[in-house]
């Protein structure tokens, strides 16, 4: 950050909290000291630069006399940031920043840092193979992460890898790292266990042996549990009432198909 720059930001914050007869109370004094010292934490200050318009307020919580919390919002009303700083010694503790209101140029050097980086990514090609030429991509920020997200997708696969800039200053797009890498349109394990469960029971009721017996029984049950792992083909499907068994059935479903029955 430039001296003039740091001189303007000091003299901005003035005229924020500046009364109308020019004073400044000793409460407005640490007020305005308050917001300086955020304003100019590295991971703001180039922002605020971006931005069009800002404004800043600060109060002091009770039983806490050094410490201040400071709100930036934009011109309307949206919350940029939120930061506590500690006025002696005059040190920043905290900061949450929201990156969304970015302008559009800063946005797009993020994109194509974040699209560069993650394309590069070992892991990004070990997934994407020799297909990655293939994959259509794009990058967005997403502040819940405050990082940047970058979707590649292609013959019906996405896959989605999480970049965040770790330099002081996070518009500056460098020391990227890759958060993690998920496949959004992938079925949770949970939704693929219950879809084989209602696979092997939809093969064994279809038998013909099997649907007499459950017309013979009203109220019925079914579970099915895998033989060896939940990937295996081998699903035993048994059909109850109440405690006892009905049916019991042996499927593949691998080949949709009916290995074996038993009627007890």
């Amino acid at each position: 950050m430039s001296r003039k720059w740091l001189v303007c930001l000091i003299s901005l914050v003035l005229l924020l909290v500046l009364p109308t007869d020019g004073q400044l109370t000793a409460q407005e004094s640490r007020e305005a000291r308050a917001i300086a010292l955020a304003a100019a934490h590295p991971r703001l200050v180039s922002y605020l630069a971006d931005l069009p318009s800002w404004s800043a307020v600060a109060y002091n919580p009770e039983g806490l006399p050094n410490v201040w919390r400071v709100l930036f919002q934009t011109a309307q009303g949206e919350k940029i940031a939120e930061v506590d700083v500690l006025l002696k010694p005059e040190r920043v503790l905290w900061l949450k920043v929201d990156y969304s209101y970015m302008s559009q140029a800063t946005q797009r050097k993020g994109q194509e840092a974040a699209l560069k980086f993650a394309l590069a990514h070992p892991d990004v090609r070990a997934i994407l193979g020799e297909l990655i030429d293939k994959y259509e991509a794009h990058a967005q920020y997403e502040w819940w992460h405050d990082a940047w997200a970058v979707y590649l997708w292609y013959g019906g696969q996405a896959v989605q890898a999480v970049v965040r800039f770790n330099s002081a200053n996070p518009l500056e797009f460098g020391k990227a790292e890759l958060i993690g890498i998920t496949f959004p349109e992938t079925p949770s394990v949970e939704a693929w266990l219950s879809g084989r469960r209602t696979q092997a029971i939809t093969i064994a009721a279809q038998d013909g042996q099997v649907a007499a017996r459950l017309r013979e029984h009203s109220g019925w049950q079914a579970e099915a549990l895998p033989e060896s792992t939940a990937s295996g083909a081998v699903w035993r499907v048994t059909f109850k009432q109440g405690e006892s068994t009905i049916a019991q059935a042996w499927v593949d479903l691998t080949k949709s198909s009916l290995i074996r029955v038993t009627l007890p």
